[in-house]
């Protein structure tokens, strides 16, 4: 079986707050994330291929 593993950080209150998410493959190193509503947040990028 394989097995992953990655860490994730967090300060601050669940409205305020925010943290970091890394993975072990590196796919996500030290990636922002929070509670953002929807409203608020900024529209996503349009993936170019």
């Amino acid at each position: 079986m394989i097995k992953k593993h990655g860490k994730a950080h967090w300060s601050g209150g669940i409205k305020e707050g925010g943290g970091e998410i890394s993975t072990q493959t590196g796919v996500l190193k030290d990636q922002a994330y929070g509670f953002t509503p929807a409203s608020k947040a900024a529209p996503a990028p349009i993936p170019r291929s």
